[in-house]
């Protein structure tokens, strides 16, 4: 095991715990959903945008593993870069905590929640991407994967911020599934193109 590999093990167990979290929030929506029939609890309304945000945050966490991965030539186990990646990492956690309410009960209706979270989710979304990236193509002359990076962060950027300042649920729900759409496909084309 090289040095990369010792300090990227606490690193991807904490990545892991995030995409636990979300996972989490998905079965309790479900559970509080579909409450056991006498059990006097009153459903909870899921709709889309609370799921999608939990979806988008998943592809998100794993491209950051795969592109973190890819780059870790790139990254010196040092203490400066231990105590970037324990805050890039732990941002990311949290915003993945609060995808899903921790007690479903708490808000009937999980588009309200969505409204009244997001920004903090695509904030955490954002810095846990932009520190990153700049650092990495500060400390490599450019963007690690050439000039297109800028072009395809922008847009990553662009629609970040659509999702975190859209109020009409239909534009949010348009603004996630085209984000959805760009992250997953990116992910998809590399199984084909090698890359």
């Amino acid at each position: 095991m090289d040095a990369f590999e010792f300090v990227f093990t606490l690193f991807g167990l904490v990545l892991g715990l995030a995409l636990t979290e979300v996972l989490g929030g998905f079965s309790r929506a479900i559970k509080a959903a579909r409450p056991a029939a006498g059990s006097g609890k009153t459903p909870v309304r899921i709709g889309w945008l609370t799921p999608l945000l939990g979806l988008f945050v998943m592809i998100d966490i794993v491209s950051f593993w795969t592109n973190t991965w890819a780059a870790r030539d790139l990254i010196p186990p040092e203490g400066g870069a231990l105590v970037l990646g324990l805050l890039v990492f732990g941002v990311y956690y949290l915003a993945a905590s609060l995808v899903f309410p921790e007690d479903p009960a708490d808000w009937p209706d999980f588009d309200i929640y969505y409204l009244a979270h997001k920004r903090q989710v695509v904030a955490g979304m954002v810095f846990c991407n932009v520190v990153p990236f700049t650092v990495m193509t500060i400390a490599n002359g450019g963007p690690p994967r050439g000039n297109d990076a800028y072009f395809f962060f922008g847009l990553f950027l662009v629609l970040l911020l659509g999702i975190a300042l859209l109020k009409n649920k239909r534009a949010s729900l348009a603004a996630l599934i085209v984000s959805l759409l760009l992250a997953a496909g990116f992910p998809i084309m590399s199984l084909f193109v090698g890359g």
